[in-house]
């Protein structure tokens, strides 16, 4: 627990590591880089959702789920969202495919219903799938008032069920992209969710 806002994880040793009573117990000893908060950054509002009529964040899908992302933010900017699935693969949801600047712009105080081709054309949609019982996937929210690029990633192959991935690039490489990024632009605001899908 920092009073800040962690950058960067250097030095990540498990410690201690059981099983009890249907959980798992990890004591972890962790270095890493951080600042103070920035009391000016930029607020934004989002949630992940699966019906256009949800408001809050959803943490449970179910398998064949389609994915949405409503956003807001008070100024305008540039925004970026990846997933990070249990393999530690890092996918870009956002910007699209198609885009040719490396980022979402997104307009101060406008509305936005992503990976939803009614709202743009050029909007490429998700649905969630696994094939596990219960799989758990990170969600990373990235925006700022000032431009930036997404980190290089290539394109992906195809999942189990013989659909197109996005583009992908290790977590490593999504992490340490994030740390440089966050060190230069103090206005970047990041957020994790962390959802379940289910069978």
């Amino acid at each position: 627990s920092v009073r800040g806002e962690w950058i960067e994880t250097i030095t990540e040793t498990i410690q201690d590591k059981r099983y009890v009573d249907g959980y798992w117990h990890i004591r972890v000893y962790v270095e890493g880089r951080a600042r103070n908060h920035s009391t000016d950054k930029p607020q934004m509002q989002y949630a992940f959702i699966n019906n256009l009529h949800d408001r809050e964040n959803r943490k449970v899908y179910y398998d064949g789920d389609d994915i949405f992302l409503r956003f807001s933010a008070p100024v305008s900017g540039a925004l970026c969202v990846y997933l990070v699935d249990e393999e530690q693969n890092a996918y870009c949801l956002l910007p699209y495919r198609s885009s040719t600047v490396g980022y979402q712009p997104v307009k101060a105080n406008t509305n936005y219903i992503f990976f939803y081709k009614k709202e743009n054309p050029q909007a490429d949609e998700y649905t969630l799938n696994t094939p596990y019982g219960t799989e758990q996937n990170a969600l990373y929210v990235i925006f700022s008032p000032n431009t930036f690029i997404k980190a290089a990633d290539q394109q992906a192959g195809k999942n189990w069920r013989d659909e197109q991935l996005p583009r992908q690039l290790s977590y490593d490489d999504l992490m340490k992209w994030l740390a440089r990024n966050q060190t230069r632009d103090e206005n970047m605001v990041v957020r994790r969710e962390v959802i379940s899908i289910k069978k």
